[in-house]
């Protein structure tokens, strides 16, 4: 009987993480990210860095008179690092941004944004812009422009996204 209780417990702990991944693959996850930066009230940092396991510091480099930027390393998938837009008192516009690169794997293409989002609006990069520079699809609602950042060499995965409230 012993012996039968540790074989099940072996078979669960090896069997679960695929179950998990069947049921929520890790695209799902980006995805369901991306969902959850669209949706927020608000873009803070707070809840940037929970949503992307991000810690975010303040760049003088890059903040200006309008913007505090935060930038800051992700802990793990589905993100490497994040960057947060925030207006300053000085600012015109009463929110920000926020720009992920993403981790490869998972491998989220066209097809699938498409397939969750619509078509989207492409936007090219130009034609000397270096060939890591990303193809977008944008998407525009009132007050929301959803950017996704795919690369433009095989297998043309799912590389940035960017969720600006900045309302330009």
């Amino acid at each position: 009987m012993q012996m039968r209780y540790w074989v099940v417990a072996l078979l669960l702990a090896v069997a679960s993480p695929l179950l998990a991944q069947a049921v929520d693959p890790p695209d799902e996850d980006v995805l369901k990210l991306v969902d959850a930066l669209r949706s927020a009230d608000r873009l803070t940092q707070e809840y940037v860095e929970k949503l992307a396991v991000c810690r975010l510091r303040r760049s003088a480099d890059a903040s200006t008179e309008y913007f505090d930027v935060l930038k800051g390393a992700c802990e793990r998938r589905p993100a490497v690092s994040a960057e947060l837009r925030l207006p300053t008192a000085s600012a015109t516009v009463r929110e920000g941004l926020v720009i992920l690169e993403l981790r490869d794997p998972p491998c989220i293409n066209l097809e699938a944004a498409v397939r969750r989002y619509g078509e989207g609006e492409p936007v090219f990069p130009w034609p000397n812009a270096p060939a890591e520079e990303p193809m977008y699809l944008r998407y525009a609602a009132a007050g929301l422009r959803t950017s996704l950042g795919f690369q433009r060499r095989p297998p043309f995965c799912l590389s940035n996204i960017v969720i600006d409230r900045t309302g330009r």
